[in-house]
């Protein structure tokens, strides 16, 4: 028997060639590999079900007779930008023409009075009745405001007064917001390519199964296998060992006891569990007012609302309130989403099916409402099965607040003329039945809210803020003991500010703080009206800080508040003490006094600050209010100056010098030039020469500006078309150099003209300032050619050059050069124009030939004589100068 015996290597190398030979036909004679074959490929090692994937070249099969999608989560919905539409700018047009402002202002935001009183709510509220009254604390009033207090709460009285005096002049308004918008259609407006149901939502057993539907069956028992079978066009499964089971027109749960049973009864000792696995797709239409109607394919769970969202949901134009499912061609659903968005109610979202149209017809009657309501907007109506009075429109707008006016709404009607009209209603009666026609805006406004019966307490207190006034209220009940004040309150009065209600007659009462609280409220304690404004100061407002001056050789020169016995030595140690260069032998200290009540007379009093510093008790005299220290600088004390030499120096480097010092006495210090130092090249600069070029070159941006725009101005009379595009020409070229000549930088350059030993020529002596430059180079070995000439470059230079033999060298001038302006820069930086008697062509090492182009020559130029020359007497360089274009 044994040599019967089959090696399980050879049972799974003919499996693999059997299935390998099933694979390889299967595409030509359409074959489907049965559960039991695909389970066995599945046992494969990955290498053998790639290899064997490759030889048929197919996927790789899976275990399963049809092949598992992952399913997928519904895609977010992205909101769609919805603009106004008609309907809600018709009504916040007709909103505004009310006088409409923002919401939540009183009837009294109509006033808007020279005074300055723009709300009621402002005149009522106590802290915004006086300058003080708007400061939580006394330190924070500013002096004009420490002295005038009583005259400032007149002043606001009178200011009130006149707000309601305009009452009689001037049309009022109540306000509210008009910024309405139809209600709902942001929740659908969204742009989701599909609405595919999410794996994780349980299907409902009145499911009803349909071809492309998916079932897991799982055998328990004595056999153990998962399958997936999915329903055909014809509503047919097919179970391995059972056959072929209609499933067409019975829903989930009649499915699942149907194949409960037959596994019962054709599989003995088997028993299965169904559940659904992937949903079947279908195409449904949505069509109508939506944001993108069209056909869309949805899963076999979506509802109305799914394929609302999947459309964007529906346009301002279309209605929320009657969307119809249309199957086909006959209505069997209505959809008022107002149900769904008012109540949670989505028991007439029902489920779709294969073919099944979503129509939104145009939105039907609408209806504002604005105001202190819950949810301001404008909604749908329905016509049939509602009488749209006030109170049902109330209930889609959620009710009113708490600070609606509800005895004076008004609705805002268009009559059958076409003019409008107010209707009055008053919700406290019979106007909440009043009937609302297409097109109302029902207007609900707040309520005045005018403070009465309260007083208000401000300053230098810990509970600033308005009271509720009770009968018998004294200002004891306000301030009951110094703990209900901030330290350092004045206790000697406050200020009572009270308008009779009558006549309107202004009363100030000072009653004393120190007495009342002293004598246990027996004296100074008034009973208080509606109305009464109390204001308490601080000592610091009362009575007023004198100050005192340093000026001079201080770190901190300024004014200081004069505390007590504060002296000469104190001033200057809190200004934080003399500079470096403080002269403290004698100081000055200016002292103002009134002679006799009569006239001012100035003290100038020395004081040895050196003593008073030192803690000499007579020289550190005690200070006044008003008084002037001023503390002196040494005269002949510089800041610290530097000048750097750069170059052939032996030592070059940065020297601190003295007032004085010259160029030679550094170049000494320096150890003298070296030996490649070539001083006809030698350059200099100084900072305050860069200052004065940089004002010179903005006079000389200036006089162009001006020059350009008047020259603009004048060819406009022009009528001569070749003279005009000539003057246009050369102004735009102008124009041009004008914005370059604009991001210059001066060099700050001083000619200097100096010897071999370091000295200057002539006998000339030049005095150093701080952040001097002077730059040695070398012997420089050419010379250079700028401009209009066909070889702009440097050359080397020989002996006995000219300056026609270097133009030679560089090709010869170009037709655009201007040959009586030719120039020479030597290398010191002066300038040889060429012209007259004491013309110089001879050409030394680093001298530059600058070869101007032509320009048109207008008035402008005219004034510039020559843009190069002009540039160059101001400080800008060659260099510069050639990035402008003009050499």
């Amino acid at each position: 028997m044994n040599c019967f015996k089959i090696n399980p290597s050879f049972m799974v190398i003919g499996l693999f060639l059997l299935l390998l030979s099933v694979v390889a036909i299967a595409p030509a004679f359409a074959v489907t590999l049965t559960s039991d074959q695909m389970k066995q490929v599945q046992q494969l090692s990955p290498a053998d079900r790639e290899a064997l994937a490759k030889q048929a070249g197919v996927d790789v099969p899976t275990v399963n007779a049809v092949t598992e999608v992952p399913q997928s989560p519904p895609e977010l919905i992205r909101p769609i930008e919805l603009g106004p539409s008609a309907i809600e700018e018709s009504v916040q047009n007709r909103l505004k023409t009310l006088g409409a402002g923002t919401e939540g202002l009183s009837t009294a935001e109509g006033l808007s009075t020279a005074e300055g009183l723009s709300t009621a709510e402002e005149l009522s509220t106590a802290e915004e009745l006086s300058t003080a009254e708007e400061l939580s604390t006394a330190e924070e009033l500013s002096t004009a405001e420490e002295l005038s207090t009583a005259e400032g709460m007149i002043k606001d009285d009178k200011s009130l007064r006149n707000s309601w005096k305009s009452l009689l002049n001037i049309k009022q308004t109540r306000s509210i917001n008009t910024d309405l918008n139809q209600y709902g259609y942001e929740l659908f407006a969204g742009s989701p390519s599909t609405f595919a149901a999410a794996s994780e939502i349980p299907v409902p057993p009145e499911y009803v199964l349909g071809p492309g539907d998916e079932l897991n069956i799982q055998y328990y028992g004595s056999k153990e296998e998962r399958i997936q079978v999915v329903v055909d066009r014809e509503g047919v499964i097919d179970l391995p060992s059972i056959g072929p089971l209609t499933l067409v027109g019975l829903d989930f749960q009649e499915a699942k006891a149907l194949i409960a049973e037959k596994i019962h009864q054709q599989m003995i000792g088997v028993t299965g569990s169904v559940s659904m696995g992937r949903l079947r797709s279908m195409r449904v239409f949505v069509l109508g007012d939506v944001n993108s109607p069209g056909s869309y394919l949805v899963s076999g769970l979506s509802t109305i609302s799914n394929a609302l969202f999947v459309s964007g949901g529906i346009s301002k134009k279309g209605s929320m309130r009657h969307v119809m499912l249309k199957r086909s061609g006959v209505n069997v659903a209505e959809l008022d989403l107002y149900d769904f968005l008012l109540k949670g109610d989505s028991s007439n979202d029902i489920r779709l099916q294969p073919g099944d149209v979503v129509f939104v017809p145009p939105i039907g009657d609408v209806i504002a409402v604005a105001g202190v309501v819950t949810r301001p907007a404008i909604y749908e109506v329905k016509k049939k099965g509602s009488s749209n009075d006030v109170a049902d429109v109330l209930a889609l707008a959620g009710g009113k607040l708490a600070a609606a006016d509800t005895a004076h709404a008004q609705i805002d009607r268009i009559t059958g003329t076409g003019d409008r009209t107010l209707v009055h209603v008053n919700f406290a009666k019979a106007g909440r039945a009043a009937q609302l026609k297409n097109g109302d805006i029902l207007i609900v406004y707040r309520v005045p809210g005018v403070e009465s019966d309260t007083v208000s307490l401000t300053g230098h207190v810990k509970r600033p803020g308005s009271f509720g006034l009770k009968k018998g209220m004294k200002l004891s009940d306000l301030i009951a003991s110094k703990d209900d004040l901030l330290p350092y309150a004045f206790m000697d009065y406050m200020i009572i500010q009270r308008t009779d209600p009558v006549t309107g007659t202004l009363t100030i009462l000072r009653p004393s703080l120190g007495e009342m609280l002293n004598g246990n409220y027996k004296s100074a304690n008034p009973e208080l009206h509606t109305d009464d404004k109390l204001m308490v100061f601080s000592n610091a407002i009362m009575s007023k800080l004198d100050s005192v001056t340093v000026v001079g050789a201080v770190n901190h020169p300024g004014t200081f508040p004069l505390g007590k016995g504060l002296k000469v030595s104190d001033l200057i140690l809190a200004a934080g003490g003399p500079l470096e260069n403080a002269y403290l032998k004698k100081g000055e200290l200016t002292r103002y006094e009134v002679i006799d009540g009569e006239k001012r007379v100035v003290n100038h009093i020395e004081v040895d600050l050196a003593q008073a510093l030192s803690g000499e008790a007579s020289a550190d005299t005690v200070l006044q209010g008003h008084d002037i220290v001023m503390v002196r600088s040494i005269s002949n004390w510089n800041v610290r100056a530097q000048v750097e030499l750069k170059g052939e120096f032996r030592f070059p480097g940065t020297y601190t010098i003295e007032d004085g010092e010259t160029l030679e006495q550094v170049i000494v210090r320096a150890g003298g030039l070296t030996d490649s130092a070539f001083m006809p090249a030698a350059f200099f600069t100084r900072k305050s020469i860069r200052e004065e070029q940089e004002k010179r070159l903005q006079k000389y941006v200036d006089r162009m500006e001006k020059e350009i725009a008047q020259t603009e101005t004048a060819i406009t009379s022009i009528n001569d078309p070749k003279l005009l595009a000539g003057k246009q020409k050369g102004l735009t070229a102008a124009q041009g150099v004008l914005e370059k000549v604009k991001v210059l930088k001066p060099e700050g350059r001083l000619l200097i003209d100096m010897d071999d030993s370091g000295k200057l020529k002539e006998g000339a002596t030049l005095r150093l300032a701080d952040q001097d430059v002077l730059y040695v180079p070398k012997r420089p070995d050419q010379v250079l050619v700028m401009g209009e000439v066909y070889n702009q470059s440097a050359m080397l230079y020989r002996k006995n050059m000219h300056r026609d033999d270097v133009l030679d060298l560089a090709g010869g001038l170009t037709s655009m050069a201007d040959e009586s302006r030719i120039y020479i820069v030597r290398a010191n930086g002066y300038i040889d124009s060429g012209k007259g008697w004491n013309r110089k062509d001879d050409i030394y090492p680093g001298d530059t030939i600058v070869v101007p182009q032509k320009l048109e020559v207008f008035s402008l130029l005219d004034s510039a004589l020559d843009w190069s020359k002009a540039l160059m007497q101001i400080g800008i360089g060659v260099a510069s100068m050639k990035t402008l274009g003009i050499l």
